[in-house]
């Protein structure tokens, strides 16, 4: 790694990783180390887990919750965290890096604790938890392309895993990482720890219509070569079987360095108000563009401060497709109280009889819809056998008998099933929508970063409290984002587009060649003459309070 003691990384001049000749650590998450060996350049998502008692002993408990996109805190403790993986990587009686190099991408980890017993009792040992069920749900190019339906000019061009390098950590499912075909220009990798939202967040970008506030559609696809895909090369799914079948785990978008609006707004809190208002304006076009032209109706699930980002212009770009739900503080209340549906549906399906062959015209569920392969005088054990050969088939990835293929007419392609959101209807959906964009536009106007540092005191019945923005702030502006927190009867996308893009336009006027950038204090345009007031929309208004 080019990231030493004293030397800056490439994230920005002013991040130094801790870091020694063996390893770099990038942070720390839920009680998990981020770190990378020296020995492996690409990024495999396998936290560390150091037992308790050793960082207490060593005094490297104090290390700061959260990944390094700053000054290191806690230089101390890092280095101890480092001397704890490097006599884990030294050990000659352990061959650490070829076990660590044969890791599946995702779902493990390393736990670091002390010998319990026996001669080396109290030493440090490192136990390797391997999880093989991730990459057994991944699927191939060519299947997620028969699934969803699209040409293979419709997707992604695609890179494998080993050709990228890893520079940083930025989330536990986000890493920033350069391609070897582009030395020195930094991309965000993206994976999941669930592979049914990933694929969903794929399909989602890839056939949402452009939008210049949405991320944009993955230029590139990742694969990587896994145990299954090393014994069969070839993707039967694939005509003439000549696609290769190593799975998608993840993808690469443009790097966006401005961060996410909650720390933006936690560095600066008092953004300018025409920063806010073209804030304002880029959410709610964002929002209703999905809604519009993402589905039947289209939906955006997950909204929420850490979910927007700022492209190095200082404009909005909405980000995390899963449709995996937001915090409770963003979360409408007909969400929290929808009546417990049941999302995921299975059922017993055939018995499968590996041990016995069927009676003439007998029906073989096993080799279905093909006659019984197995030989009639086939013993027990070879007919188990056979039918076991069958049955690794039919589960196999790449399988023809699978629904994920284009010659099935069993298989199409169906969104992701939440509670409330699966059978919502589209003005339901909308209304959702609208609640938590009301409770993103209170953050902008109040300059909060979240609404999870309010804990359980943020609940806007009635009215949400206004006081940086009570007296700056048109009125209609702050009646429409009133309506929008609203239980019942909010405005629709297109009626808070139309309040927002007037005061957008109208702030960018009034502060063009402002030297303050857009003062709150100078020149702001009257609510009741310059930007026309909504609450005379009678099919939204509240006849307790005047207002929806």
């Amino acid at each position: 790694m080019d990231s030493t003691p004293g030397k800056p990384s490439t994230l920005s001049p002013s991040v130094i990783f801790p870091s020694n000749s063996s390893w770099t650590v990038y942070g720390c998450h839920d009680r998990h180390i981020y770190a990378q060996p020296s020995f492996i350049t690409y990024p495999l998502f396998v936290p560390i887990h150091i037992q308790r008692t050793i960082l207490l002993e060593t005094g490297a408990d104090d290390i700061p919750d959260g990944f390094i996109t700053s000054s290191t805190l806690s230089p101390k403790s890092y280095s101890r965290v480092l001397k704890i993986l490097t006599s884990i990587t030294a050990d000659p009686k352990y061959d650490f890096a070829g076990e660590y190099r044969s890791l599946p991408f995702n779902g493990c980890r390393v736990i670091i604790s002390r010998v319990a017993n026996g001669p080396l009792q109290g030493d440090l040992e490192s136990l390797v938890e391997w999880g093989n069920d991730w990459e057994a749900s991944t699927r191939s190019l060519v299947v997620l392309r028969n699934f969803w339906g699209l040409s293979a000019a419709q997707m992604p061009a695609v890179l494998p895993l080993s050709s990228l390098t890893l520079r940083a950590w930025l989330h536990d499912t986000v890493a920033l990482v350069e391609t070897a075909s582009e030395p020195g220009h930094l991309w965000a990798f993206k994976t999941n720890y669930s592979v049914k939202s990933l694929y969903q967040e794929i399909h989602t970008l890839l056939t949402l219509p452009p939008h210049p506030n949405i991320l944009g559609r993955p230029p590139y696809l990742v694969t990587k070569h896994t145990e299954y895909s090393r014994l069969n090369p070839l993707d039967t799914a694939s005509r003439y079987c000549t696609e290769p079948t190593q799975p998608i785990i993840g993808f690469l978008t443009p790097y966006h360095p401005g961060g996410t609006l909650k720390t933006h707004i936690s560095l600066n809190p008092a953004p300018p108000w025409d920063h806010c208002a073209r804030w304002a304006q880029q959410l709610t076009s964002a929002l209703h563009h999905i809604f519009t032209h993402g589905g039947s109706p289209g939906m955006y699930t997950s909204l929420k401060m850490d979910n927007i980002i700022l492209d190095t212009l200082g404009n909005l770009i909405l980000i995390d497709f899963e449709l995996a739900g937001t915090w409770i503080q963003y979360t409408p209340a007909e969400v929290l109280h929808a009546p417990p549906t049941r999302v995921f549906r299975s059922s017993a399906g055939p018995k499968y009889r590996l041990a016995e062959t069927p009676l003439p015209g007998e029906y073989c569920s096993t080799c279905a819809p093909h006659p019984c392969t197995v030989p009639r005088n086939a013993s027990k054990a070879e007919c188990y056998r056979l039918h076991g050969e069958v049955m690794n088939y039919r589960f196999s990835a790449t399988n023809i008998l699978s629904p994920l293929k284009a010659n099935s007419e069993r298989g199409r392609w169906e969104p992701r099933k939440m509670a409330f959101w699966s059978a919502a209807s589209p003005a339901q959906v909308e209304s959702a929508m609208v609640w938590m964009l009301g409770c993103c536009l209170w953050c902008v106007l109040e300059a909060r970063s979240c609404l999870s540092e309010l804990g359980t005191e943020w609940f806007p019945v009635q009215k949400p409290m206004w006081k940086r923005a009570k007296n700056t702030v048109p009125e209609c502006v702050l009646t429409i984002v009133e309506r929008a927190l609203k239980l019942d009867r909010r405005p629709c996308l297109a009626e808070m587009m139309e309040v927002v893009e007037k005061w957008a336009t109208d702030s960018s006027m009034q502060f063009e060649g402002s030297a303050d950038g857009g003062s709150p204090n100078k020149g702001l345009l009257s609510p009741s003459k310059d930007v026309p007031s909504v609450e005379g929309s009678q099919s939204n208004r509240d006849p307790g309070t005047g207002t929806g």
